[in-house]
């Protein structure tokens, strides 16, 4: 028995979480803290559903995975590198991000247009659609030449980023949230007299405009000030999800 208690210390050491930079902490912890919180929002959104049977509650609930997932390569590669002391393969890392980036475009022009403009929803629906898989083919078909890894010290979190036709590709889908749906809410908040709606809409003008920039710069900004990307995002969350929260009776 006294034999086993010696090799107490070795365990509990072995279990120990290894030491990684600041950045790389900040980095990890909150990429798993705007998953989960988009992860809450299926959750959320779908118990609204049940209770409510509004339509559109689902496809609200689908955005808060999509949204969760922008931040799943950088969480997997956290845990992976806390749990084994390696991070996941870059490649995995970017499919991971960014695969279902369009899905959360076309989840919010669905939205969007069902609200403000629902004589053209199929039509932006069937574009974004065709925008959204020809990414998707270039993410995957090219993904060595679309996914690149920053270089970081050994033992660090991983930083990826998309370049070569991806970049500005993602970029101009992700624009088309401000300029599209921001722009329909806003002129959605100047036609309705209902004050509870004109501040949904006004929550959800911002709410794209601050998704856009957050995502933007996620793709492009070295990881030490990634924290800053991911402060917009939790902003966007909190203004998206709020607009599309249900309008009681008493609100």
């Amino acid at each position: 028995m006294h034999m086993y208690l010696y090799l107490l210390p070795v365990y509990f050491s072995s279990m120990a979480l290894p030491i990684l930079s600041t950045v790389s902490y900040l980095n990890g912890v909150s990429a798993l803290f705007l998953l989960f919180w988009g992860l809450s929002n299926f959750v959320r959104y779908t118990l609204y559903y049940f209770k409510e049977k509004k339509k559109l509650q689902p496809i609200v609930a689908l955005l808060g995975i999509t949204m969760g997932s922008l931040s799943l390569g950088p969480s997997v590669s956290f845990i992976s590198l806390l749990a084994t002391g390696a991070n996941i393969d870059h490649i995995t890392y970017g499919l991971m991000s960014y695969t279902l980036q369009p899905v959360t475009i076309l989840a919010a022009m669905y939205l969007g247009f069902e609200v403000f403009n629902p004589e053209k929803q199929k039509l932006f629906v069937s574009l974004f659609t065709v925008l959204g898989i020809v990414f998707l083919v270039i993410l995957w078909g090219w993904s060595e030449d679309m996914i690149v890894a920053q270089p970081v010290e050994s033992g660090e979190l991983l930083d990826v980023s998309l370049t070569s036709i991806a970049l500005p590709y993602s970029i101009v889908n992700l624009l088309s949230l401000p300029v599209i749906i921001s722009t329909g809410f806003a002129r959605l908040r100047k036609s309705v007299s209902d004050p509870r709606a004109a501040r949904r809409s006004k929550f959800l003008v911002r709410g794209w405009i601050v998704f856009a920039i957050a995502a933007i710069l996620e793709t492009v900004v070295p990881s030490q000030y990634v924290i800053i990307p991911r402060f917009f995002m939790s902003a966007a969350f909190i203004n998206i999800f709020a607009g599309f929260k249900p309008i009681k009776k008493k609100d």
